[in-house]
């Protein structure tokens, strides 16, 4: 059964207008206020942005960007080339950070919806598959499976690990081991002499960086194109099954 505002409201001891207020981010409520109004909406599996969508008919223009960080130089890349196509298409975005947190994810999860989102990119998995598929708004996950019924953009990883390998063998390595490159430039061994390294993601900030690296690179623009394609997919046709994407190709950069 669904949850209404008053099954809200009841749970968390406040008035319909309270619980209206936190949804639509008033700031004069208090913080113990507002906690436990999105602890009810959170124990109820209450959404707003199906309620919204019901009565207004409505589109937001904001897309969601669930995030595990923004540290890291491929997902800032990803995430700057998201946002840049999809303001070309009308859309605005919302980016949310979760670490490794689920009860972070699950609340900016509840944000989201609170603020209407049209639809939900997603890179990250804390939470279970079952949160996920109750969710009343189109999700597209980058490469992490993250419910029955929700599409997943990725790329061909394998095709990536068989060319690293290759670049390997052709520089006559025999033996591979994960994460020496540090270890051995502290020893005073030199990149691309003493022993041979490849790298994966290859974002631009990487190779500027490390221009004498091997790299699988991933194609930034192609997943961001794909990952619209198939968020905006769903959106238009909200009761159709849209099916993941083939993986997008990779490619490998050689050192300069």
């Amino acid at each position: 059964m669904t949850s209404t505002l008053k099954d809200v409201a009841k749970w968390a001891g406040v008035s319909v207008t309270t619980v209206s207020r936190v949804i639509n981010n008033y700031h004069s409520l208090s913080d113990k206020t507002i906690r436990k109004v999105r602890l009810a909406m959170r124990e109820l599996d209450y959404q707003p942005n199906a309620l919204a969508r019901a009565m207004q008919g409505k589109s937001s223009h904001f897309i969601g960007l669930v995030l595990l960080n923004v540290t890291n130089p491929f997902l800032a890349e990803l995430t700057n080339c998201l946002e840049e196509r999809l303001f070309t298409k009308g859309y605005k975005v919302i980016i949310a950070t979760t670490a490794t947190d689920d009860q972070l994810e699950q609340e900016h999860l509840g944000v989201l919806l609170a603020n209407q989102v049209d639809g939900i990119i997603s890179s990250s998995h804390n939470l279970d598959n079952e949160h996920y598929q109750r969710l009343a708004v189109p999700i597209v996950s980058f490469a992490h499976q993250l419910a029955e019924g929700i599409p997943v953009v990725t790329v061909d990883s394998y095709s990536g690990g068989r060319m690293a390998a290759a670049y390997l063998r052709e520089q006559g390595a025999k033996e591979v081991a994960v994460q020496l490159q540090g270890m051995a430039r502290a020893s005073g061994r030199k990149i691309n002499g003493d022993f041979w390294v490849t790298g994966y993601n290859g974002s631009r900030l990487m190779q500027r960086l490390n221009p004498e690296l091997a790299t699988v690179v991933l194609p930034v623009q192609e997943l961001a194109d794909k990952l619209i394609t198939t968020l905006l997919e769903q959106i238009a046709h909200p009761d159709q099954v849209i099916e993941s994407p083939a993986p997008v190709p990779v490619r490998f950069r050689r050192p300069t």
